[in-house]
């Protein structure tokens, strides 16, 4: 057996005379000499041709369902002002932001994983359409709940808010899992529109933040005076507002997702009626088995660079999928939004002072929104077509070298006393924290979207594509919460000399 090299592609270029603009390997009609060109390969061909998608509307429907995924997350926690004020007086006043995070991420990591073991495919378009309409219902109960009795008992209403939390999070799994495995179908830059989907709701999210931050009165009236206080007199009539004011707020981001759920909704019934979804469906269900038995160079290719004894050919990108979101969640928001301005000035402006954490929000995620978007320019975009060994090694050593953010942000001005830090105060200036932040984030996207994109390459077949995406979908979730866990670590690590004891 010849040695391959590994940058050898999986499977040999010769054997490959044409690409169509799927990304789909089709053999030349007039090589003659082809042992591999079956009649089903050619009758795709020549009868079906390249789909019609003009005006790329197949993949803006990936971006909008990309943007649905996060959207239930988004709202929950961007309310959390709202959320505050309602379980006041309950034990859960201060912490629910905890119980937040640990019940939507495990519950969304559970779900993703029974899916993968229990289905032998990706969910279908029924099942994302189902769960759509699932989030479009909670997001209603949502809003009839802030419309109706004011006195509900906080308790009660902390396990009502959790109960649409985890029906969110079962929705958005469902969605996730289908539209990775749907996206994988198609191209490296359909699976990039989900990913820059996810990016702009993020962003959307940071800017609604900052919008609310600057409408919200100064700081110094607690959440107890504005629930237990507003009985009139004198002040009570601003207090009354102000809680209004929350609630107000909570019921256009809530109004907001009920509409762009209903949208996304339509959307994915238009994918399914447009011809490019219909020849990839065509292909994934009656050319994916033909092309895996009928292809034996490419086979004998990929046993030749990954031989039975080595592990499973997308181990390298699952494990590489999973460090990258690890240490973006361990240190991003725990660690960054505890960092202050340096800028003590009395006059200072409201971005170094109330705004500061809401703005390096904002920066966080347009950097990982442009990381996302990146991939999308030929310059660069990766290697989809023939992608090599070598090509995911240098993803996993990236996102090895990306722990190099662990040291560098804990010599930002955290609030701690300098005798107690771990490490000396090096960032001194805010534009360079802000700039640190937009390279963190800017890797997070840019790195996250490549595996994503080249995962599904490195398999043949349609629903071996779904697949792997699927499963890569699963270990993005998987180091999500994994980076929640370790998030207490770094904190730890920043609190090593005892200096948190004010935090």
């Amino acid at each position: 057996m010849p040695s391959v090299d590994e940058t050898t592609p999986l499977w040999e270029q010769g054997a490959v005379n044409n690409t169509n603009h799927l990304g789909e390997h089709q053999q030349d009609e007039n090589d003659d000499n082809d042992n591999h060109t079956t009649p089903l390969l050619r009758h795709n061909t020549v009868e079906l041709g390249p789909p019609a998608d003009p005006y790329r509307i197949s993949y803006w429907i990936m971006v909008i369902q990309g943007a649905s995924m996060l959207l239930p997350w988004n709202v929950f926690i961007t309310a959390q002002g709202f959320f505050k004020l309602k379980f006041t007086g309950s034990p859960y006043e201060d912490n629910f932001q905890n119980y937040f995070s640990i019940g939507f991420m495990g519950t969304n990591l559970l779900v993703v994983g029974s899916s993968i073991l229990i289905q032998k495919q990706a969910p279908g378009t029924t099942h994302i359409i189902g769960s759509l309409l699932l989030n479009a219902a909670v997001f209603l109960a949502i809003l009839v709940s802030i419309q109706t009795d004011r006195n509900i008992d906080p308790t009660n209403y902390f396990f009502f808010a959790m109960t649409m939390l985890s029906l969110s999070a079962i929705s958005t799994s469902i969605v996730q899992n289908g539209m990775f495995g749907l996206a994988s179908k198609f191209t490296g830059r359909h699976v990039q529109g989900v990913m820059l989907g996810q990016g702009l709701a993020g962003a959307g999210v940071a800017i609604s933040q900052i919008v609310t931050q600057i409408l919200s009165p100064p700081k110094g009236t607690t959440y107890a005076d504005e629930t237990f206080d507003i009985q009139g007199g004198h002040g009570g009539g601003g207090r009354r507002n102000r809680s209004e004011g929350l609630e107000h707020s909570a019921f256009l981001f809530f109004l907001f997702a009920l509409g762009y759920t209903l949208f996304a909704v339509l959307a994915q019934a238009l994918l399914i009626r447009l011809p490019i979804y219909e020849v990839n469906h065509y292909r994934s269900t009656s050319l994916g088995a033909t092309a895996l038995a009928t292809d034996d160079s490419a086979m004998q290719l990929m046993q030749d660079i990954y031989p039975k004894k080595r592990k499973h050919p997308l181990v390298v990108l699952y494990i590489s999928i999973t460090l990258i979101f690890a240490l973006t969640l361990s240190l991003f928001p725990s660690l960054t939004a505890l960092v202050e301005s340096t800028n003590t000035a009395p006059d200072r402006a409201r971005i170094f002072g109330d705004l500061f954490v809401p703005l390096h929000f904002l920066i966080y995620n347009l950097g990982d929104w442009t990381g996302r978007s990146l991939p999308s320019f030929a310059l660069f975009s990766p290697n989809t077509t023939h992608p090599t060994r070598r090509q995911q090694l240098r993803y996993l050593l990236s996102a090895f070298g990306r722990c190099i953010f662990i040291p560098v942000f804990l010599t930002a001005n955290l609030p701690i006393p300098e005798d107690t830090r771990l490490l000396p105060l090096l960032i001194r200036r805010d534009e360079i924290w802000f700039l640190l932040v937009f390279l963190f984030a800017l890797s997070n996207g840019y790195l996250g979207s490549l595996i994503m994109m080249v995962g599904p390459a490195c398999v043949l077949g349609g629903e071996n594509k779904a697949r792997a995406g699927v499963k890569l979908g699963f270990w993005l979730t998987t180091g999500l919460a994994m980076g929640s866990v370790a998030s207490f670590g770094v904190r730890e690590l920043m609190c090593v000399r005892g200096g948190c004891s004010s935090l």
